[in-house]
């Protein structure tokens, strides 16, 4: 694997560029933002959780 990855030529020398579509786009955007609001504010989503645990028993 290392000689074909390190010691070898490509086949071909041609780049090819995929442009995300909108739901890629959309569910990258909407995982960063959950991310960063349970980074900066994780009380609320952990109180909500265990008053959800709460209700479901």
């Amino acid at each position: 694997m290392i000689v074909m990855m390190f010691f070898t030529e490509p086949e071909e020398d041609t780049v090819t560029v995929t442009i995300p579509s909108l739901n890629t786009n959309l569910t990258i955007w909407i995982a960063a933002i959950v991310t960063i609001l349970l980074g900066v504010f994780p009380t609320p989503v952990l109180d909500a959780v265990a008053s959800l645990a709460t209700f479901v028993r």
